[in-house]
C-alpha cells in the first residue's frame, strides 16, 4: 500500500519516524516523504537516508506572496491547478515523479502542498498525525469554516480543507484529546528505546548533554500576545533573575531580542521534544505558557514540577487567556506532577524562594 508522508516542521518529521518505524497502517517499506526546504528540515536528510525507512525523500518549497491581493489569487489558482501548483513547488531533484499513485496521504495540518496532494489522489485514505497542541484542542477547520474564501472553495468548487475527509487522527496522549473531533482518534505508538535511538541520530542529538540545572525557563516571544501591561515581561524576569544561579534558559527559536537580564543559556542546542526524555519529577519547568512544558507527560510520561506565568501577563478578558485556562484545567485532570499558577508578583516572589 503505497503511502506519501507530508512534513513542514521537524516535529511532525518526528511523528513520522516513529509512525512507520512501528508499521502503523502497514506504512512501512513503502512509503515516500515530502519534506518542506527549510532549514532545520534540511538538516535532518542524511539521517533519513541513514535510517532507511522511506522508500523515497523529496524537497518543496513554499513560496511567499508579500502582496495580499496576489496571496489569495495565487491560492485560489493552485486549487484550481494543483497538478501544477506541486510540480512548481518541488525542488529541481524532485520534479518528474508520479504523483497521483498514493493510497494513504498521511500529514499534520492544512498546508496547500498536502492539500494539492490530496486532490491528486482523490481515493486515498487521509490520516493525520499529531501536530502539537492545536491537536489536542478539536477540529482546528472550526476556525476555518467562517472565511470567506474556503467557504467559496467548499460550497462552489468543492476543494480545500474544509472538504477533506479525515479517516482519523493519531495523537501521543489520548486521555489529553478535546471532547469532539468528527474523525476516530487513536494513540501513536510508544517511543521506545530503539525509536529514541533512530530519532536522536536523524535530529544530531545523540550525545548526551544533561541539563547541569535542575530548573529550565522555557522563554517564548509575547509580542503578539494580549499583555497586561509594556513592562510586564520585564517585572517577571526580573523576579526570576534573583535565582538565576539555579536557572538554565532555552531560547524559543523565533526570539532574536535579548531579555533584560542575563540568564546563563543551554549549550548544544537538541530538539526539545527529544530533550524532554530526561525531564523527569526531578525538574522545575518554568514558562509563560509554553507547550513545551507538557512535551515530558505527552511523549514520555515525565513529570516534572510546571510553573506557568500566564496569569501575571496575559489581560484576563482576552480569547487567549481563556484557551490558555481552558486547556490548563484539562490537563490538570491527567497530571500526576504538580501544577503552579502564580496569580500574582509577590506570589511569584514568594515561590521562587522555595525553589
Amino acid at each position: 500500500m503505497k503511502c506519501a508522508f507530508v512534513c513542514w516542521r521537524p516535529f511532525q518529521i518526528f511523528n513520522s519516524i516513529n509512525f512507520i518505524y512501528h508499521d502503523i497502517e502497514n506504512t512501512k517499506e513503502n512509503s515516500d516523504i515530502f519534506i518542506l526546504d527549510i532549514p532545520d528540515n534540511i538538516k535532518c536528510l542524511k539521517g533519513l537516508n541513514d535510517i532507511h525507512l522511506f522508500k523515497n525523500i523529496y524537497l518543496f518549497s513554499k513560496k511567499n506572496e508579500k502582496n495580499e491581493l496576489k496571496a489569495r489569487i495565487q491560492l485560489f489558482k493552485d486549487y484550481m491547478f494543483p497538478y501544477k501548483a506541486i510540480t512548481r513547488d518541488l525542488t529541481q531533484e524532485s520534479k518528474n515523479i508520479k504523483l497521483n499513485n498514493y493510497e494513504i496521504i498521511i500529514g499534520s495540518g492544512f498546508l496547500g502542498f498536502f492539500l494539492h496532494l490530496i486532490e491528486l489522489n482523490k481515493k486515498a485514505r487521509v490520516i493525520f498525525l499529531e501536530d502539537g497542541m492545536i491537536s489536542y484542542q478539536g477540529d482546528e477547520r472550526i476556525v476555518r469554516k467562517k472565511r470567506i474564501l474556503n467557504v467559496v472553495l467548499n460550497k462552489i468548487f468543492h476543494k480545500g480543507d474544509l472538504c477533506v475527509s479525515i479517516e482519523s487522527l493519531y495523537l501521543n496522549n489520548v486521555n489529553f484529546k478535546a471532547t469532539y473531533y468528527p474523525y476516530p482518534i487513536k494513540p501513536m505508538p510508544e517511543i521506545d528505546k530503539e525509536t529514541l535511538k533512530l530519532l536522536k541520530h536523524v535530529f544530531h542529538c545523540e550525545e548526551n548533554n544533561a541539563y547541569s540545572k535542575k530548573i529550565i525557563f522555557l522563554q517564548q516571544p509575547l509580542t503578539a500576545e494580549p499583555c497586561i501591561a509594556p513592562d510586564i515581561n520585564e517585572k517577571v524576569t526580573e523576579i526570576l533573575s534573583r535565582i538565576r544561579e539555579k536557572i538554565i534558559l532555552r531560547r524559543h527559536p523565533n526570539e532574536t531580542n535579548n531579555l533584560p537580564f542575563a540568564f546563563e543559556e543551554e549549550v548544544n542546542r537538541v530538539m526539545w521534544e527529544i530533550r524532554a526524555n530526561e525531564i523527569d519529577k526531578n525538574y522545575v519547568l518554568i514558562g509563560y505558557f509554553s507547550t513545551a512544558q507538557m512535551t515530558p507527560y505527552i511523549l514520555y510520561e515525565k513529570a516534572p514540577t510546571l510553573i506557568l506565568l500566564y496569569r501575571l501577563i496575559l489581560r484576563k478578558s482576552s480569547i487567549r487567556y481563556k484557551s490558555i485556562d481552558d486547556l490548563i484545567k484539562r490537563f490538570k485532570m491527567i497530571y500526576p506532577g504538580e501544577i503552579i499558577i502564580p496569580e500574582s508578583l509577590i506570589e511569584l516572589l514568594t515561590l521562587i524562594k522555595q525553589l
